[in-house]
């Protein structure tokens, strides 16, 4: 901008020396609003960012209904031909979890035909004899095979009841355990255990007895409610996929290692799925938050160390220019808490009307965020105060250098300044 006003400048101002053209009225308005507009800008993005941080601490606050840490899973999918039935299935599974259990350093071991966080998920409509479906459309929830060691490996709490055991095989009375939402919401003030739910292991529903209740789980990651669940067991119905998880003290690598020499040592010609981690699942399912914020802090790191830059700048350049009306009103009598009030409310002045500007343009923009937010309004309030205290202190804080230096300046020094 300098580069394409200055061939406009008359010869007179060029000859006047650089003082009497950078202190052009409009030069001054242009400085003043580049920087009102690098504060408003900054404020838009410290705004964006700390929307975002809010919300992962938020989210972070959460349970996922169950524990991540020292759990591995590997997904299997049975062969049709070569496990016809769930006789079969059974077999398979029962040698690999007692060969998985069997290693110095495992705690326990189970499978879910649905793992949490893997992406995977089963429906099955269901009815509650003596209670009418909502508005005449089928109760919807979803649907799990467990063995019986699954929930002590995933670290689900047993809320009421029993969990599955040796008891619930084929043959055996059809039983359930249900999720604690699901018992709320159709028994609130009643105990669940030894109702009846009709449910359908593939198509026909059967009548199952509920035996236990356990705490939701967090299907789909912490932004996402716990869905109502129904748990069958795994030994009493066919299912063609499953996942195998491990809790134990070993290493991630070891615990992987565990798993696929189980599998392998029970069938060597059964495909093996990459084996993960579940604090690896977890922290998947919040990477795209994560990396927004980060992404979004990172700019506005940036964007507010260049609005003091600018600060800094453009009241260290107006010091400069203004030495000898600083030396003059010194003379004259002015003290040095004078001389640095005035430089700072000027600097003062800028940053309000950038951080007004940019809390317009924050409101009209972080509604652009809404889907990356969790329990914070794109409006949050405590989030806009922080921000506009934060750029108005950095404001203080890059003009009170040169406001400092000029209420420091010699009055005899400043007369004779050229």
């Amino acid at each position: 901008m300098p580069a394409f006003r200055a061939p406009r400048l008359p010869q007179e101002m060029l000859k006047a020396g650089v003082r009497g053209a950078t202190g052009h009225p409009l030069t001054v308005r242009l400085r003043s609003l580049l920087v009102v507009s690098q504060v408003a800008l900054s404020l838009m993005l410290l705004a964006g960012a700390g929307l975002l941080i809010r919300s992962f601490l938020q989210l972070q606050k959460q349970s996922l209904g169950f524990q991540t840490e020292r759990v591995a899973a590997s997904f299997l999918l049975l062969a049709p031909n070569r496990y016809p039935d769930g006789n079969a299935t059974t077999t398979f599974l029962e040698q690999v979890i007692a060969r998985v259990k069997a290693v110095p350093g495992i705690e326990s071991a189970g499978a879910i035909s649905t793992l949490p966080l893997s992406g995977n998920d089963a429906r099955r409509p269901f009815t509650v004899p003596g209670q009418p479906e909502e508005q005449g459309r089928p109760n919807i929830a979803r649907f799990r095979l467990a063995t019986p060691d699954y929930f002590q490996t995933m670290r689900i709490p047993l809320k009421r009841g029993r969990l599955f055991d040796e008891r619930d095989r084929t043959g055996g009375t059809e039983v359930v355990i249900i999720s604690e939402g699901l018992a709320r919401r159709f028994w609130p003030n009643e105990d669940p255990v030894g109702k009846i739910v009709i449910v359908p292991d593939m198509q026909t529903p059967a009548m199952r007895q509920v035996v236990g209740v356990v705490g939701d789980v967090r299907h789909y990651g912490l932004a996402e409610g716990a869905p109502i669940e129904i748990y069958r067991p795994f030994y009493q119905a066919r299912w063609p996929f499953f996942t195998l998880v491990a809790r134990g003290i070993l290493e991630p690598v070891q615990l992987a290692n565990t798993l696929r020499q189980a599998i392998g040592s029970v069938d060597k010609d059964q495909p093996i799925q990459s084996v993960r981690m579940m604090d690896e699942l977890a922290a998947d399912s919040v990477a795209l938050r994560r990396a927004s914020m980060v992404l979004l802090a990172i700019f506005a790191a940036v964007a507010l160390l260049l609005a003091a830059l600018g600060i800094y700048s453009v009241m260290s350049y107006t010091v400069s220019q203004r030495t000898q009306e600083i030396g003059i009103r010194m003379a004259l009598g002015a003290r040095q808490q004078d001389v640095l009030m005035l430089v700072t409310r000027e600097a003062v002045l800028l940053a309000v009307t950038g951080v007004v500007l940019g809390l317009l343009g924050a409101f009209a923009l972080t509604r652009f965020l809404a889907t990356l937010l969790y329990s914070v309004q794109p409006t949050d309030p405590v989030t806009f105060l922080a921000v506009s205290v934060l750029l108005t202190v950095v404001a203080l804080l890059a003009s009170y250098l040169p406001a400092r230096r000029a209420a420091n300046v010699d009055p005899m020094v400043a007369l004779r300044y050229e």
